[in-house]
């Protein structure tokens, strides 16, 4: 009975822990959506739009602010994108608390961009000028250096099986055209054999009736009685 009731238990166990980390689940993906859609709306269109209307009126004060915004707003995507990877499936209420912050950021009540600017972008941002520049010109010269290197490669490339391409169809041509005329000769040959066989046979002479006739009489054959009267008649006539 106790072994039963123990296996009971922990059946208990496992199934209440299962539905509790579906829910958990569950939770955590509606959260993720919810946070997404925040961030896309209050925290991307919402700003963009009144970064264009502060282009449009040409007010300073407001472009500055969204400028701040803005480069404020850069930082946490960076921030943001390794958080994703490290924190949100086991940190409490993560997706909660970027809602929370992205919020923060835009409120005119909080002013959080501005703050973050003031105290901590700009000055770190002053500090690095300089080796930021440095590395944003080594980038460009190595990246044009990078792109003649593999553009100089892909047209070697290309030209190689192109070169490579041509000599195979030449050889190809060039054995089809031995082919062709081997054919061609054995086929004259075989004209011209026939042609002498031709040739060589002798065509027959042709013999007249009245030779025919004489031949038939010299050689002792006797005629027939209608050749007989033919003859009598051809005669008479002549006469």
């Amino acid at each position: 009975g106790e072994s039963e009731r123990a296996t009971s238990m922990t059946t208990s166990h496992v199934l209440l822990f299962c539905s509790q980390h579906s829910s958990y689940h569950r939770l955590q993906m509606i959260s993720s959506l919810l946070s997404r859609v925040v961030i896309l709306v209050f925290g991307t269109l919402f700003p963009a739009y009144y970064s264009y209307k502060a282009v449009k009126t040409k007010n300073v004060k407001e472009y500055v602010k969204w400028m701040m915004y803005w480069i404020v707003f850069a930082f946490f995507t960076c921030f943001e994108t390794l958080t994703d990877l490290f924190l949100s499936f086991w940190f409490p209420f993560y997706y909660e608390l970027k809602i929370l912050v992205v919020l923060w950021l835009l409120s005119p009540a909080t002013r959080g961009s501005s703050i973050l600017y003031r105290k901590f972008v700009h000055p770190w941002l002053t500090r690095r000028e300089d080796d930021i520049d440095n590395c944003i010109a080594q980038a460009k010269q190595q990246g044009y250096s990078t792109v003649i290197q593999l553009g100089t490669k892909g047209v070697n490339y290309a030209t190689t099986v192109l070169m490579q391409t041509a000599i195979k169809a030449s050889q190809g041509n060039q054995a089809s055209g031995g082919i062709v005329n081997q054919l061609r000769r054995s086929y004259s040959s075989g004209e011209l054999a026939d042609e002498d066989m031709n040739r060589n046979v002798k065509a027959l002479p042709h013999i007249p009736d009245d030779d025919y006739d004489d031949r038939n009489h010299s050689s002792g054959t006797a005629a027939s009685p209608s050749l007989t009267r033919q003859r009598r008649k051809r005669q008479m006539l002549l006469n």
